[in-house]
């Protein structure tokens, strides 16, 4: 038995690597198929998904088109391994081969009813809607630690359901945040609310594009007009 021993452990050693090696080439091979039929897209806000995920529609009708909402930290990592053909991200990436353009600028607003002590002023500040209730949605991304560290005096009241939002927000008296970019493609601001700016430096940000340099083409398509 003693004899046998270092040969069990050597073949058990072998075994196991060849099963790890066998689950990693599966793997390789499940996202090259992936690749030929669908577009991932992963992003750190909704926001640069509004406009880039129509665009890519528009122009690649014959692939499928998702996308995830991912820290940024993730998103990199995720682009680098080939989990992600295109990135959004809050600020430029400098990586060997890999590409990055600016993109979009997203600016945050607070939705007002009209009758609103606040709705009269043509720009606000985040320390002016301390100790207001407001509506907010789920699933912000980078926009969330905004409202973590900056509002911790606003009372949030948080809906998942993007409908559900709709309706309290028609419905209702309570402020809502929208942005540039969610009121001009996926809402409206209801014509009884105004939507007035925030002017805080970090209420705006500007969204970068990054890819690996074998997808340029379908990089620049989706920049061009940015």
């Amino acid at each position: 038995r003693s004899t046998l021993f270092p040969y069990t452990t050597l073949f058990r050693s072998s075994i196991k690597t060849v099963l790890e090696s066998a689950a990693q080439m599966t793997d390789r091979m499940e996202r090259y198929r992936r690749s030929l039929t669908t577009l991932t897209i992963g992003s750190c806000a909704p926001g640069p998904t509004f406009t880039l995920i129509p665009r890519l529609t528009a122009l690649h009708p014959e692939m499928t088109i998702s996308s995830v909402l991912q820290q940024e930290k993730t998103l990199q990592n995720g682009l680098l391994n080939g989990a992600f053909q295109m990135i959004a991200l809050s600020r430029p990436w400098q990586e060997k081969d890999v590409l990055c353009r600016s993109y979009v600028r997203e600016s945050l607003m607070v939705s007002l009813p009209r009758t609103h002590p606040l709705a009269c002023r043509k720009e606000l500040h985040i320390s002016d809607v301390a100790g207001l209730t407001m509506l907010l949605s789920s699933g912000l991304g980078i926009w969330q630690e905004l409202h973590d560290k900056k509002m911790k005096d606003v009372h949030f009241i948080v809906q998942s359901d993007r409908k559900t939002l709709h309706e309290l927000i028609s419905a209702s008296d309570i402020p809502n945040f929208v942005t540039n970019l969610s009121s001009q493609y996926i809402s409206y601001v209801p014509e009884n609310r105004v939507a007035v700016p925030l002017m805080d430096p970090e209420a705006t940000v500007q969204f970068y594009l990054c890819a690996a340099k074998k997808h340029k083409k379908l990089l620049d398509s989706s920049t061009e007009t940015f």
